[in-house]
Parts: structure tokens; C-alpha cells; sequence
């Protein structure tokens, strides 16, 4: 029994070694195809972060043709080169790209369109309302990080001119001239635009296909169809920064800081160039306003803020502008060198303040905005939600945009050159849209194609 046990398990040495080598083979190919696995996977981490990258490289050659767009405004017929240049556009294209880097294996490539055709495509949108103080264009930019690249396109927006620099006279809802008015200034509304009793009106009336048709009594200015509806953005009533500082000085105890209201009556005074933030502008009885240092591109801004914007520090009652009775502002001077903007507000100058009534008229003052009784102004006012009244001999350079407008009784109105021609602002452009496109053109000639 002894030697057949013996015998057997002498026949089973001979197979510990091909098992072990068997195993030691499974064990390798396992820890082999492990390896690899672990290499695939940090290779696939890396080319992951490389598209992250290319994708920031390309956002920051939008954002860079978008600032350079903004702050320089080149040419709108033609694209934008490098340095913020105006290049001229080679078979209808931007040929040429703007190229930068943001590392040293990093690095972007856009092109700039110039002013997009009302209609044409750009990053999912195929239409959009009109701006007539505005240009859109394409921006397509390429981020490239050792031979990944990502694309990008989006649509901005970019100021060209200020509202007055097309049109000096424009009420939203309705603009009505009464009773010997004359105004030398192109007229708007997606209302009636109302003349009675002998205006004279030497300009355009521009007005959209679904207003009504003007009624003039007195001339017979030229009707212009707009292609959309006027529209008027609301002012940011928060600057980041003023200088009511300035206020004391200037104006005296006829400035109280704590209620940021202008209170002027009797006499003259003088407003050096600069911001201003109030709730209140009242001005009575013979006052004469001068401006100290302003011009076109250093203006007089006044902001009149209103118990009716979200955050306001207004009191109840407040946010009016309110001229009554023999006022010179800025009266002779440039009308680009002063700038009125009103939030809007339900109070209205006939409720006049404590001493001080705002005289009573054959024409209504119900309105937060009111030239009463032989005003002089010259300046613009932006009041995109409220009534503005000029009433009985008025005599204004500027431009006023509102909600809608009243000229009643020997109003005198002019949009002067200066006016005309003043820059916006530098501003931010407006981004309306953004798309990620193919890694490259799906066409050598056209740097726009394969964005759709």
C-alpha cells in the first residue's frame, strides 16, 4: 500500500512546475494589461486637460478681440487686425487671423468679422432686433495646445453712437408737439407722433411699420420707416464712482447730502465737470447753472435716482427734475458737455415742494421731468421710463429720449452737431450669444464655417 501511495505522488511531482509557470503567466499578462490600462488612462487625463486648456485659450481670444472691439471701434466695413487695426476684408473675409498666446505651449487665433448684415448668421442666431446706435460682428476664435485645438464663436454687440447721434427727439410711446412748436431735429416714435397748430418740424419723422401715421399741422416733414421698434435700455444708476464730494462747494446749502437733493433758487452757480448722483432736481425763480471744465468727452452727468428702483436710497416723493420760471442751464454752451439721466418716478412736479409750489400753467406738469415757463437749456435727457413736458417758451439744444414726450407753447428745439457727432462712453461690448464649432473650418475659405 506504502509503495503505491509513494509511486503516485512521484508520477504528480512533475506538474508543480508548468502550473506555477501557468500562473505566473496569467499573473503577468494581468499586471501587463493593468500597466496599460493605468497608461491609457493618464494618457486619456492628459489630452483631457490639453482640450480644457485649448478650449480657455480660445475664450480668451474672444474675449480679446471683444475688448479691442469695445474700447478701439475700428472701421465697422472692415475686420479687426491685430492691435485692434481696421484690415480690409479679402474676398468678403477676414483672411488673416489676430493671434496671441496665454502659455508657452498655448496659444489663440480669432477672427473679427466686421458690422454683420441685419440677418446674417453668427453663433445660433439668425436674426435680431436692429440697433441703430450699435454693430454686431463674428468673432471665431481657435485655442490651440500642442496640436488640440477647440473653437469657439460668439456674437457681440458694440456701441457706435450714442441715441442723439440718430435721432434728437424720441418718445416711446408717443411724441406731441402743440401750438407754434418748432424743431430743427429728426422725430421717433412707436407711437403718434402729433403735431398741432402750427409746428414746424425740419427733420425726419422715424417711425416702425406698426406705428400709426403721423399727424403734422404745419409742415410736411418726410415719413422714414424704421426697420424695428425703438427701444431704450435703462441707465445703471450705481457708477462706481461720483463726485457729489464736488456739491458743497458748488452749490451750498442748496445741497443736502444726506438726501442727495438740489434745491436752487435766486441765483447763479456753477457745476465743475463730473458725476453726480441725486434724488432730487429742483430748480425755481431765476437761477442761472454755468459748467466749469466740461466738454463733449468730459461732461456734467447727473443721475436722478428714484424711490422706485430696487435699491434706491430715495425718499418717497423724490426722484423728479423740475425747471419752473426764468432758468439758464449750461445757456449759451456746448449741449454735449451735459447729460441728465432719470430712473423715473410716480412723483410729479405739480406737487411741488414744501415753499415752493411749481407754478401752475395752461399746460400740464403732471410728469417727473418739467421745463416750465421760459427754461434755456442746453444738454441731453435720458428718461427711457418716464414723461418729459417742455411747456411755454422753451428754448432747448440737445436731445431728449423718453417714454414719451410733450412740446407745448412756443417750444424752441434743436439737435446740434455737437450732439450729433459726441462718442458713447467706453462700455463693455455685449455678448448675445456663444457656440462651440468644430475644431476647424469645414471650409479653408470661410474661417466662419462649421460653427452651425
Amino acid at each position: 500500500m506504502t509503495d503505491r501511495v509513494g509511486a503516485r505522488l512521484a508520477q504528480q511531482s512533475g506538474l508543480a512546475t508548468p502550473v506555477v509557470v501557468a500562473v505566473m503567466a496569467v499573473v503577468s499578462l494581468l499586471a501587463a494589461g493593468g500597466a496599460l490600462a493605468a497608461l491609457g488612462a493618464s494618457d486619456g487625463a492628459t489630452e483631457d486637460r490639453r482640450a480644457k486648456r485649448a478650449l480657455a485659450a480660445a475664450e480668451a481670444g474672444v474675449q480679446e478681440a471683444a475688448y479691442r472691439l469695445a474700447a478701439l471701434r475700428p472701421d465697422k466695413t472692415k475686420c479687426l487686425g491685430a492691435g485692434g487695426t481696421a484690415v480690409t476684408p479679402v474676398a468678403g473675409e477676414c483672411a488673416t487671423p489676430v493671434t496671441g498666446s496665454v502659455a508657452a505651449d498655448t496659444t489663440f487665433a480669432y477672427h473679427a468679422t466686421p458690422a454683420l448684415p441685419t440677418g446674417a448668421a453668427c453663433a445660433d442666431l439668425p436674426t435680431l432686433a436692429s440697433d441703430p446706435t450699435s454693430t454686431d460682428h463674428c468673432v471665431t476664435s481657435t485655442g490651440t495646445v500642442t496640436g488640440i485645438k477647440r473653437r469657439l464663436q460668439a456674437r457681440v454687440r458694440v456701441t457706435r453712437t450714442t441715441i442723439f447721434g440718430v435721432i434728437g427727439l424720441l418718445g416711446l410711446d408717443g411724441v406731441n408737439i402743440e401750438n407754434s412748436g418748432k424743431v430743427w431735429s429728426d422725430v421717433g416714435s412707436n407711437g403718434l407722433v402729433r403735431g398741432g397748430n402750427s409746428t414746424e418740424i425740419y427733420g425726419d419723422v422715424m417711425v416702425p411699420s406698426t406705428a400709426p401715421d403721423p399727424t403734422i399741422s404745419g409742415s410736411t416733414p418726410d415719413i422714414v420707416e424704421m426697420p424695428a421698434p425703438w427701444a431704450l435700455a435703462q441707465t445703471d444708476f450705481a457708477p462706481a464712482s461720483n463726485n457729489n464730494a464736488a456739491l458743497p462747494a458748488a452749490l451750498g446749502t442748496a445741497w443736502n447730502a444726506g438726501s442727495r437733493e438740489a434745491v436752487l433758487s435766486g441765483k447763479s452757480y456753477t457745476l465743475p465737470a463730473g458725476t453726480y448722483l441725486m434724488c432730487e432736481l429742483w430748480i425755481d425763480q431765476s437761477v442761472d447753472i454755468h459748467l466749469s471744465g466740461a466738454s463733449s468727452t468730459s461732461p456734467v452727468r447727473i443721475f436722478v435716482d428714484s424711490p422706485d428702483r430696487p435699491g434706491s436710497i430715495c425718499a418717497a416723493g423724490r426722484g423728479r427734475v423740475c425747471m419752473d420760471n426764468s432758468i439758464k442751464f449750461n445757456r449759451p454752451g456746448n449741449a454735449a458737455a451735459l447729460e441728465i439721466y432719470v430712473y423715473g418716478s410716480q412723483a410729479h412736479c405739480q406737487a411741488g415742494r414744501p415753499g415752493m409750489p411749481f407754478q401752475a400753467s395752461s399746460y400740464r406738469t403732471d410728469a417727473p421731468v418739467v421745463l416750465n415757463n421760459s427754461v434755456d437749456f442746453n444738454g441731453t435727457i435720458y428718461a427711457p421710463t418716464s414723461a418729459v413736458r417742455l411747456n411755454n417758451s422753451i428754448k432747448m439744444d440737445g436731445g431728449i429720449a423718453a417714454r414719451s414726450i410733450y412740446l407745448e407753447n412756443s417750444v424752441d428745439f434743436l439737435n446740434p452737431d455737437s450732439v450729433k457727432v459726441k462718442p458713447p462712453a467706453v462700455g463693455p461690448v455685449r455678448r448675445l450669444s456663444w457656440v462651440e464649432c468644430r475644431s476647424r473650418p469645414t471650409s479653408a475659405a470661410d474661417p466662419e464655417s462649421g460653427c452651425a
